[in-house]
C-alpha cells in the first residue's frame, strides 16, 4: 500500500482515529509521518505496564527480598525493570512472585486455550467426555435433571465408542 500523503513510498505506519463514531484510517510512510510531526513513540511500553503490575501485585511480599536465578543470575529487581525473564529456570526461581502476576493478567494460572487441531479420534472423544461431565455437574447443581439425563446418555455413548476403539487395537 502506498503512502496516502506522498503516493510514492510504501506506507509503513497505519493510524486509526475515531471521530464522531466514524473510523478514519491514515496510511503513511515514515518520511511523511516525520514531516507531519506524527509522534511514533508508543505512549506506554509493554515493559512499563508489566513492571507496574509486578509492583502492584507483589509490593508487600517482596520488600527487602532480592531473589536471584541460580542459572542466569537475573535478580527479581532486574526482572521488574526489564519485564523479561532470563532463562527457563527463572520461572521456578520467581514462582512465588510470578503466579500472582500471571493470575492478575490472565485470570488463571492454568492453560484454558484451544485444542490442538490434530487430536487423534480417541483424544477428541476423551476431551468431549470431560466437557460433558462438567456440563452434567452444572445441570445437576441447577436441578435440571432432564438436561442432565441427556448429557449422561451422550457420555455413555461416547464411552462405548472409546471402548470399541480400545478393543480394535
Amino acid at each position: 500500500m502506498l503512502c496516502q500523503l506522498c503516493g510514492i513510498n510504501e506506507a509503513t505506519i497505519h493510524l486509526t482515529e475515531i471521530v464522531d463514531n466514524q473510523m478514519v484510517e491514515l496510511h503513511v510512510c515514515e518520511q511523511c509521518a516525520k514531516e507531519k510531526a506524527v509522534d511514533l513513540s508508543p505512549p506506554v511500553s509493554f515493559n512499563d505496564i508489566l513492571s507496574g503490575l509486578v509492583d502492584f501485585t507483589s509490593r508487600k511480599e517482596n520488600e527487602g527480598v532480592d531473589v536471584k536465578c541460580p542459572t542466569c543470575g537475573l535478580t527479581y529487581e532486574k526482572f521488574k525493570k526489564i519485564g523479561r525473564l532470563g532463562c527457563v529456570d527463572c520461572y521456578q526461581s520467581f514462582q512465588s512472585f510470578l503466579y500472582p502476576l500471571i493470575k492478575k493478567v490472565q485470570g488463571t494460572t492454568h492453560h484454558l486455550g484451544k485444542r490442538p487441531s490434530r487430536l487423534s479420534g480417541s483424544m477428541k472423544i476423551e476431551l468431549e467426555v470431560k466437557e460433558l461431565a462438567d456440563k452434567l455437574k452444572k445441570h445437576v447443581a441447577r436441578e435440571e435433571f432432564e438436561d442432565a439425563a441427556h448429557v449422561r446418555d451422550k457420555i455413555k455413548m461416547l464411552e462405548m465408542k472409546l471402548k470399541k476403539k480400545g478393543q480394535k487395537k
